[in-house]
């Protein structure tokens, strides 16, 4: 039986916007209304069906209406007046019915939805009172205005079909326009009251004012909302230790002036321009330097670069390969003016007494002019000949007398 919806091949002009926003599909679903339409209790159940068609299975996450994300999803139920056109009849008796709408936004202000609503009355006709019904049915796409306060107002155009249908077997199948101005009112996290004034254009029909109000549901999970922050710092008043901090000011985690970023603030730092990162003590300042000791330095040093050279029998030449350890305490001696250096000269037990202090104290002087030569001053240079006084090891054996030809160097006792 045909219900005298119009087709997509009828209305050829209007193919392409079919398949872009599927006006057909929504024909055949008010076509299926008119079936179940036979009070308002089942008029909302089978609109409700319908409409989970475009309402994606698994809403996406929805932040509270003063701040919708990309992928918030809206439902809506109210109740709608609408006014009847003159060539269905006049004096209407009511002109109330029901309104479901599923609201998805996007891009934060920007919204498409779906609409769907009935409303029935009875009006004066040349046959009497009857019973009229109009169905609407369309796709809307709007924008949310910034809020103020709880308040979140909109705009929105759509386009969709309508039917008018009375006891007189009238029936009237319109594609429809509709510009609507309204708003959302916070109520709760998940519940929000809904109204506004909508203009109903038809192809065939006189325009006509409606109107609804309603309740809006947020579906999926909610954001909670950023915590307060008066003074516009990113630190929550909860945890901010100055929540009047001038705007723009730079602050610390506890948000406070810090202009140095070093943690402590500007009141109470010392040292307000430090370098950033940079450690400070509980002034703001960079802690002291530690206390370096010198003394402890130069012993070590010296103990690094003591210096032992070994002779052979009866020679008092320095071999070649004691240069680093010569170039070592050069070094120290040059690092440290202050410092004085002694050689002293020791021999075996064989020759003399008296050859071996003069032996000894060529081969302390032998060393001293290779200090010489890598840039120490002589005159910090003390030669002392010790001759074969002061034995290292025995003289009763070869390896031990080869011990006892040395020249070694001796510092000052550092305290």
């Amino acid at each position: 039986m045909s219900t005298g919806i119009p087709s997509c091949g009828r209305y050829k002009a209007l193919k392409p916007l079919c398949e872009d926003i599927r006006i057909c599909t929504l024909q055949r679903s008010l076509d299926n209304f008119v079936k179940f339409q036979q009070n308002a209790s089942s008029f909302f159940l089978s609109a409700f069906c319908v409409l989970l068609i475009p309402i994606q299975s698994a809403a996406a996450a929805w932040q509270p209406i003063e701040r919708p994300e990309t992928g918030s999803t809206i439902l809506t139920g109210a109740l709608a007046f609408e006014t009847i056109p003159d060539e269905l009849g006049d004096d209407a008796e009511a002109n109330l019915g029901g309104m479901i709408l599923a609201t998805w936004v996007r891009d934060d202000s920007y919204f498409w939805e779906v609409m769907m609503s009935r409303v029935e009355n009875r009006v004066s006709t040349h046959l009497g009172r009857q019973d009229t019904e109009q169905l609407h049915g369309s796709f809307n796409a709007g924008y949310l205005f910034p809020q103020r306060d709880n308040w979140r107002p909109y705009v929105s155009l759509g386009l969709g079909v309508g039917r008018f249908d009375n006891a007189a077997d009238f029936k009237s199948d319109e594609t429809e326009f509709n510009a609507a101005l309204g708003g959302f009112y916070e109520i709760s996290e998940r519940m929000f009251v809904r109204g506004d004034l909508r203009l109903m254009g038809r192809s065939d029909v006189d325009w006509g004012p409606a109107a609804s109000l309603g309740l809006s549901f947020q579906l999926g999970d909610i954001a909670a909302d950023p915590p307060q922050d008066d003074d516009e710092d990113s630190i929550p008043d909860a945890r901010d230790d100055c929540p009047n901090t001038p705007m723009g000011s730079a602050v610390n985690l506890n948000g406070c002036p810090d202009s140095d970023g070093d943690g402590v603030y500007d009141d109470a730092d010392d040292c307000s321009n430090t370098a950033p990162g940079t450690q400070v003590d509980d002034r703001g300042c960079p802690p002291p330097e530690p206390e370096v000791d010198t003394e402890a330095l130069l012993r070590e040093a010296i103990e690094k670069a003591r210096l032992t050279v070994y002779f052979e029998y009866d020679m008092s030449d320095v071999a070649e390969h004691y240069d680093d350890d010569l170039q070592n305490l050069a070094a120290l001696l040059v690092d440290h003016q202050n410092l004085n250096v002694t050689i002293e000269g020791h021999t075996d037990n064989m020759g003399s007494e008296v050859y071996n202090m003069v032996l000894s104290e060529r081969r302390a002087n032998s060393v001293k002019d290779r200090l010489v030569a890598f840039g120490v001053s002589s005159v910090r240079i003390k030669v002392v000949s010790k001759g074969e006084s002061e034995p290292q090891a025995t003289n009763d054996t070869e390896e031990g007398r080869a011990m006892n030809r040395r020249a070694v160097s001796v510092f000052p006792t550092i305290d």
